[in-house]
């Protein structure tokens, strides 16, 4: 996108592709894979939560000048699914892919991820009860609904790395009620 993605720390480079203070995990090393998978069985075994959100899940690999959405990237999901389900077969992975629903979608095929964010009809809810007019919601809804496997995206407003909802909607609390509803 135009920013920097190496950073001196004084003593060498290192990569971050978000910012200087996210240095980017090297899951090529099998020491690092190995690590967070056992980082992700901690959590699951010993602490008991149910499962994790995972941000940016379209950067774990990258080839040449693919930066996302990789085949290794794919492959890294199938193999932390496997991984995490072993480890407590009920679990829900909850990516964010911040892209459009066909993308995201590859992310919930074969069994990479429970469930992704589905930004496009985030937008759409937004947009409906920002201009009074749900005429285009209704179908496009229903083609999300019909494009994902059964129940595998997951319906939110706005998230972290945007503007919050009830900005979004004027500070409006009737808007905010009816994008709350839907």
């Amino acid at each position: 996108w135009g920013q920097q993605v190496w950073h001196w720390d004084g003593d060498e480079w290192y990569y971050g592709i978000f910012w200087s203070g996210m240095p980017d995990l090297n899951y090529e090393s099998p020491a690092v894979k190995d690590t967070m998978f056992q980082i992700a069985s901690y959590w699951l075994d010993e602490v008991g939560v149910d499962g994790f959100r995972l941000d940016a899940i379209l950067y774990i690999h990258e080839e040449g000048d693919q930066l996302q959405n990789t085949a290794s990237t794919f492959a890294f999901w199938e193999e932390y699914n496997t991984y995490v389900k072993s480890v407590k077969p009920d679990m829900l992975s909850v990516g964010e892919a911040w892209t459009g629903t066909s993308t995201i979608l590859q992310y919930v095929d074969e069994g990479r991820l429970d469930i992704c964010f589905e930004f496009n009809l985030a937008g759409s809810m937004l947009g409906a009860v920002n201009s009074g007019d749900a005429s285009g919601l209704t179908g496009f809804a229903d083609w999300i609904y019909n494009s994902y496997p059964y129940l595998q995206y997951a319906t939110f407003l706005t998230n972290h790395d945007q503007n919050r909802a009830f900005t979004v909607l004027g500070e409006d609390v009737g808007k905010a009620k009816a994008a709350a509803g839907l």
